[in-house]
């Protein structure tokens, strides 16, 4: 199995101040289909549809619909709820209030409690060949680093992000090989996850 990322670097692979940007790029790695569905039945039984992130600093409390939690910093919980409009209110453990606004469920999401910034990370299974004509390009900025491939990073202003990824915050991309060839003949499938930020730069430094 090949790196997800191939790295290319100038100068040095920790770029000290005003030495410049760190480079990456995304490779193809193959993953077969067998391992996505044994994650997406194991997720897609008891998983709810609507993911809250407090990615902050601090400790909050809040009330979606009325229903009281309370969030530690840097956690996140996984809840069920239906479509259409909602109400959530936003508190500190003062219980002074930091946000009440309105917003608007179709299938899932993510609520961005600490207006931090978010990653989708587009990935292809299947046949290489396809890579340069299905993955876009783009780059994704943070600090001194650079990062190009099929990214799309979300306005941080967004309390909330509706879904369009595959793969929530607590679930990783699969990985491994089972063997199960692609349904109906097709040559490769497109999946994607959503990253805060710093677990995005993270996962790829480490490739």
């Amino acid at each position: 199995m090949k790196n997800l990322l191939n790295t290319e670097r100038f100068p040095s692979f920790f770029p000290k101040k005003n030495q410049g940007s760190e480079l990456y790029s995304t490779s193809f790695r193959i993953r077969f289909l067998g391992v996505l569905v044994g994650v997406m039945i194991l997720s897609g039984c008891s998983r709810g549809n609507l993911y809250i992130d407090n990615s902050g600093s601090e400790n909050l409390k809040i009330e979606l619909d009325g229903q009281a939690f309370s969030l530690e910093a840097g956690a996140g919980m996984m809840i069920k709820s239906g479509s259409g409009q909602h109400r959530l209110r936003v508190m500190d453990e003062n219980k002074a209030l930091r946000k009440d606004t309105l917003f608007t469920l179709q299938k899932g999401g993510l609520i961005n409690l600490a207006a931090k910034r978010y990653v989708k990370w587009n990935e292809l299974y299947g046949d290489e060949k396809y890579r340069n004509d299905k993955l876009s390009s783009q780059k994704i900025e943070y600090e001194s680093w650079i990062f190009t491939g099929d990214f799309t990073e979300y306005d941080s202003l967004r309390l909330f992000i509706e879904k369009d990824w595959d793969y929530d915050l607590d679930q990783p991309f699969p990985e491994g090989k089972i063997g199960w060839d692609l349904p109906n003949g097709e040559k490769y499938v497109i999946k994607s996850k959503i990253y805060r930020m710093e677990d995005f730069v993270k996962e790829v430094r480490k490739k």
